[in-house]
């Protein structure tokens, strides 16, 4: 988010854009900000989250499942954490695993990015995966790949 000195058009100037942009207004700090327009917040990086929750595998059957691996297909300026969690039942709190920094210029898929393939050892019926970053960065995410195992019943 950037913000707007509207004081550098004088009076009698008009501003004429071809184009709507979204704006927000802070009653704090008393700021009006420029959606779109960067990865900052007035000059502060933003935490940027991307969370998708209870993704049901492998059809939402009775089967429990373990991830084999994650195929982010993504663009990133610097690294982006990715954290892994899993739910046995829709509405049980769902169980994170720890974030690992992944970035598609060094890495192809997410086991690359983990220190150990024990990282990736979790099982259950619903899937949710986070992508966050706290830098001034740009990332883009398209879409992802999973790769999992049926682990049997309940």
């Amino acid at each position: 988010m950037g913000s707007i000195d509207f004081s550098a058009y004088g009076a009698g100037n008009r501003y004429r854009r071809t184009e709507p942009d979204l704006l927000m207004a802070s009653p704090v700090d008393q700021k009006i900000y420029l959606c779109d327009a960067g990865e900052s917040a007035d000059g502060v990086a933003m935490t940027a989250t991307l969370t998708r929750e209870s993704l049901p595998i492998g059809g939402g059957g009775p089967g429990q499942f373990q991830l084999g691996d994650l195929w982010p297909e993504m663009t990133a300026d610097a690294n982006v954490a990715i954290q892994l969690g899993f739910q046995k039942k829709l509405g049980d709190a769902i169980t994170w695993g720890s974030a690992h920094n992944f970035n598609p210029a060094n890495h192809s898929h997410f086991a690359e990015a983990c220190q150990s393939i024990a990282d990736l050892a979790m099982t259950g019926r619903f899937l949710s995966i986070r992508f966050q970053s706290t830098t001034d960065m740009g990332w883009t995410l398209l879409g992802y790949t999973l790769e999992f195992e049926p682990q049997g019943k309940y």
